[in-house]
């Protein structure tokens, strides 16, 4: 009997979500050090649980279009290793795992973006907030002082570097950050939220 088209969508959907490559976090990641500390302390406490079809699939296409850059980097031999993986010396629960280094030993990270956001970081020619705070944390623990963040279009495949250069007073913003956040899972006291969207107060 011929598969039927619904039952083909159904089995791809399902495969996507089994191979996307979400995973579950024990650790407070260097990568998400921009949201909301609320948000953090719930991620940490309570897990971020399975993603649905639309996280599946935007976490799956985020790892492909990964894959291709970092195969294009590779075949240009412009890369100097591979990822490496940090954490802070005086608490080994903020990790962070770095993709690679270019040839000259400068940090590299890749984002795959929709034309939207892509078309603003090229007009505004810098990293975006949230890519920027985690690349700060990668070359603060990584010994970095600069870093590129390559941005390709999912939609077009056109790409656009961009230059950050180490920020020691974000940098400390932010490992302050980390640490407030872990310090309130230790005492189990949920920290305020700060962006609205993720209610006031402890947890019950």
């Amino acid at each position: 009997m011929t598969m039927e088209v619904q039952e083909l969508r159904r089995g791809v959907e399902r495969w996507t979500w089994e191979h996307s490559g979400w995973e579950e976090r024990g650790y407070l990641g260097m990568s998400q050090i921009w949201r909301c500390p609320a948000e953090l302390y719930d991620f940490l406490v309570d897990g971020r649980g399975k993603p649905g079809g639309r996280q599946a699939r935007y976490c799956y296409e985020g790892y492909l279009h990964q894959r291709d850059m970092m195969a294009r980097l590779e075949g240009m031999e412009v890369l100097n290793g591979s990822g490496r993986e940090l954490a802070a010396e005086w608490d080994e629960r903020f990790r962070g795992h770095t993709e690679g280094e270019l040839e000259d030993g400068t940090l590299l990270e890749v984002k795959s973006v929709s034309t939207e956001r892509f078309a603003v970081v090229k007009e505004r020619k810098r990293a975006a907030q949230s890519h920027y705070e985690q690349v700060q944390m990668y070359m603060l623990y990584g010994g970095y002082e600069e870093a590129v963040v390559v941005y390709k279009c999912r939609e077009t495949g056109e790409v656009w570097p961009i230059k950050v250069w180490a920020h020691e007073p974000t940098q400390r913003r932010l490992e302050d950050k980390a640490r407030a956040v872990l310090a309130a899972v230790d005492v189990g006291e949920r920290p305020v939220c700060g962006c609205g969207r993720h209610g006031v107060g402890s947890k019950e």
